[in-house]
């Protein structure tokens, strides 16, 4: 879980900054970051969906966390091509996925494991 937050919080704060960044090799590191937490994720969730719901429901709820998943990549570029709209504003589309990153990684502070039998 610990790495599951760190990679949220990085992977959004490198999204606010992007639309910020003030030269190619800034924007690339940025993008850079983002694709290695986006792999980092992928990675974890298995692990996490173990630690927090317990190994015997874990393949359960890792198939309901890929259904997430699938159902965000077709939300998702819906979502941002509305945001960036006719007049193309990146940076409201960028701060908007970001923000909903970091709300991702507050998540798991508001929650509490199920109680097992």
């Amino acid at each position: 879980m610990p790495a599951f937050l760190g990679i949220l919080g990085l992977q959004g704060l490198a999204l606010l900054a992007i639309p910020h960044a003030g030269s190619a090799v800034v924007f690339y590191v940025l993008c850079a970051i983002v694709y290695t937490c986006y792999g980092g994720a992928f990675g974890t969730l298995p692990s996490t969906a173990g630690d927090f719901f317990g190994v015997k429901n874990s393949g359960a709820i890792y198939g309901l966390m890929l259904i997430g998943w699938s159902i965000g990549g077709i939300v998702g570029p819906l979502l941002i091509s509305w945001l960036i709209g006719e007049d193309q504003q990146y940076t409201m589309a960028f701060t908007v996925v970001g923000v909903i990153a970091l709300v991702g990684a507050v998540i798991p502070f508001i929650t509490k494991k199920p109680q097992h039998a």
